[in-house]
């Protein structure tokens, strides 16, 4: 007899243990085994398992029945883990489409698109789901939930549901209940860890979280842990893939409004518990849902990132996608919570000294916008926000939003009265359209970090009157979850219009002015709150400034040698930059290759001094020589650089000396780290992006190896400096 057993306690009634013959008529919906070969000395057998088995690891015993009455102890003979498999019609991860089986499980690399809705960029993302030790990894995350560690017998015995493992991982992703896997931080300050935006990939972060004994990683933000996600499903297979909502509300009070509070003065009110994100990242995974009816089946929504509790633990979701476009708020799990971070609508609010308050505006279509993830075999953008949502402006917008308000009203977790008093009390408070008065910022041109801002706010009189408009302006460093962090500026003005007459405000705002409260978001939130002067007319002006990271220009002179060995002449090709061949493209760094004659032995030194400098901003430089994975072996060189300030230049000196022989190509990759924003606004690239220039380089033989210029990728510069 074969005997499976996984978990602690394994039995049969749990379904974490299995007794079935060695050899049977193979069962597709039970645990099963089929002879397929034999020899004197040794038996091939295949093993099925049915389709709704428990996931994990499993050890494979086999029993030898006897005619004695004391049976003999099962014998270990090996074990193996079982996973979900979405190729199995039976499975309820099952995905039809082979096209997107191989992107959303066995693809191990991604694009995250990060930016505004007016400059969205990607990122790549390196899940590598199938790298050595991440399987165990996943397994230990689903081991160290709460509900593992409260009853892991019944937690295991739970772990053929896709639902609830994907609700466990979910949670045990962050470390806000338990010592899950990351940390989440927006202070800025990361020096007892790493910066968010430093992290390219899981798998750093996994193997740091388990070979430091599930010490939770420092840190984390809404793009990492939805990459880190997306690799613990797919490795578990589970389809998943990575979805990015611009202009993303995070409605902490329930109501389906983003209501956002300033004073008299147009100072945002800092204790505003509501928020809306520039964008957020959450994942979707695809699975059956047997808990719902079946029309919920497909994409389930789900959010790693700690923003809110959903029945007493940091997690959110899996919510239906189909229930998040329905409006059937109602349904498991935090389909409500998802539906406004899509859909809510967004008001505007003035705090009066006396403390009365009034809304000014409300906006139904600012809040989710251009929903994306990374498209099926390329990584182009595609935009999926007609899954979440109507079309903005539309009946059955409008019916699905008033549909999720009154199921919301009719829920038994809220006091229900309070609540009716709260819509019944907005809606008496509709606010005005502006009658009188028309206002909106411009910026003539697009500011780099360390130039000065020039904004030109332009007000318009509606009325055939003379008036008086009060003007109180704020600029504030704001991050990209809305979150205000410091007030930079603040001013008043009174600006007179005549009939029908239009108004230009030039507001410039120096870097002297704002360089000390920026942070790695580079974001500057510029507010007007304009009032007619003798009447209830007021209107919000406001507009995001995105900074663009200066660029970094690296400069290559010096020697460079390559020296070939092995049998007969060799003749070194150049290849100019028109006809160069095409090199994988490395994200946020610039690369050369030496490419070597193939078939030879051959070994090479290479020596060369870069000068690097910023015209923009205070930088920290730290360069690092890498060599990718099947290459040369080579040496690594880290360098920290003192502080740049703008204009300023510096040099670093290195040698790359490999230290094999053989037949290969050899990439070496430069990275360039600075504690500018790697890649989340004002960039192309995920890193600062960098510019090589010829520095006259020269083979032995004299001749210039030439440069490699490419820019046809949508994602930023590629620099190569290429011989062969």
């Amino acid at each position: 007899m074969f005997i499976t057993e996984t978990g602690p306690s394994p039995s049969e009634q749990n379904r974490t243990k299995t007794i079935f013959p060695l050899f049977d008529n193979g069962n597709q919906k039970s645990w099963s085994s089929v002879l397929t070969s034999s020899n004197s000395n040794a038996l091939t057998v295949a093993i099925n398992s049915p389709s709704d088995a428990v996931i994990g690891y499993y050890i494979l015993s086999v029993s030898k029945n006897t005619s004695s009455t004391q049976p003999l102890s099962p014998q270990p003979i090996g074990g193996f883990y079982l996973l979900f498999n979405p190729w199995s019609q039976e499975d309820d991860v099952f995905l039809a489409d082979e096209n997107e089986r191989q992107e959303y499980v066995l693809n191990e690399r991604g694009v995250i698109f990060m930016g505004s809705d007016t400059d969205m960029l990607g990122m790549t993302w390196n899940y590598n789901q199938f790298e050595k030790s991440i399987l165990e990894i996943c397994f230990a995350i689903l081991d160290r939930s709460i509900n593992c560690q409260k009853d892991p017998v019944t937690d295991v015995a739970q772990r053929n549901d896709p639902l609830y493992v994907c609700r466990v991982l979910n949670a045990t992703v962050n470390s806000k209940d338990e010592n899950g896997v990351l940390v989440e931080n927006w202070s800025g300050f990361y020096d007892d860890g790493v910066s968010p935006s430093s992290w390219n990939g899981s798998s750093a972060i996994l193997k740091s979280w388990y070979l430091k004994g599930y010490k939770p990683v420092k840190y984390g933000q809404c793009w990492v842990y939805g990459g880190v996600l997306c690799t613990v499903l797919r490795c578990l297979g589970i389809p998943t893939r990575v979805i990015t909502n611009f202009n993303s509300a995070q409605d902490k009070n329930g109501n389906l409004y983003i209501d956002i509070f300033y004073d008299n003065r147009g100072s945002s009110n800092k204790s505003v518990q509501d928020l809306m994100w520039n964008f957020h990242v959450w994942n979707e995974a695809w699975f059956n849902r047997k808990d719902v009816d079946s029309a919920y089946n497909g994409w389930q929504v789900m959010d790693a990132t700690p923003l809110e509790k959903s029945d007493g633990i940091y997690c959110c979701g899996p919510a239906p996608r189909v229930a998040i476009k329905e409006g059937d708020v109602n349904l498991k799990y935090d389909v409500a919570f998802m539906f406004a971070s899509v859909n809510a609508d967004l008001a505007h609010w003035i705090n009066f000294d006396d403390g009365t308050k009034k809304r000014i505006s409300n906006d139904t279509k600012y809040i989710g916008k251009y929903i994306s993830t990374k498209a099926v075999g390329s990584d182009d953008r595609v935009d999926v926000t007609n899954l979440y949502k109507y079309p903005e402006g539309s009946l059955e917008e409008r019916q699905v939003f008033e549909k999720a308000v009154n199921k919301l009203l009719d829920s038994p977790l809220v006091e229900l009265e309070k609540k009716l008093l709260y819509f019944r009390k907005r809606g008496e408070q509709k606010p005005k359209i502006g009658t009188m008065l028309s206002g909106m910022f411009s910026l003539p041109q697009v500011p780099s970090l360390g130039q000065d801002i020039y904004m030109i706010l332009n007000l318009h009189n509606l009325t055939a009157d003379n008036i008086r408009v009060i003007v109180n302006m704020t600029s504030s460093s704001i991050l990209y979850t809305g979150k205000h962090k410091y007030e930079i500026w603040a001013d008043a003005k009174i600006a007179p219009l005549g009939p029908s007459q239009e108004k230009n405000i030039s507001i410039p705002l120096t870097y002297a002015q704002y360089k000390k409260y920026m942070d790695e978001d580079n974001l500057i939130r510029m507010t007007a709150l304009c009032e007619v002067e003798g009447t209830d007319e007021r209107i919000l002006v406001e507009k995001d400034i995105i900074l663009v990271k200066p660029p970094i220009t690296i400069k290559g002179y010096g020697a460079h040698t390559a020296k070939y060995y092995g049998y007969g002449a060799h003749t070194a090709k150049y290849y100019p930059a028109s006809d160069a061949p095409k090199l994988a493209y490395c994200t946020g760094s610039a690369s050369f290759s030496p490419s070597c004659c193939r078939g030879k032995a051959v070994s090479a030194r290479r020596i060369g001094e870069h000068t690097v400098w910023s015209s923009d901003a205070t930088m920290q430089l730290v360069y690092i020589v890498n060599l990718q994975e099947h290459t040369i072996p080579c040496n690594q060189e880290a360098r920290g650089l003192p502080p740049l300030n703008p204009g300023e230049k510096t040099e670093v000196i290195f040698s790359i000396t490999p230290f094999k022989s053989g037949n290969y190509i050899s990439v070496i990759k430069m990275h360039f780290g600075t504690n500018l924003p790697a890649g989340r606004f004002g960039g192309r690239t995920a890193h600062a992006p960098a510019i090589l220039e010829d520095g006259g380089a020269q083979e032995e033989d004299g001749r210039d190896p030439g440069w490699i210029v490419t820019d046809e990728s949508p994602k930023g510069l590629k620099r190569f400096l290429c011989y062969q």
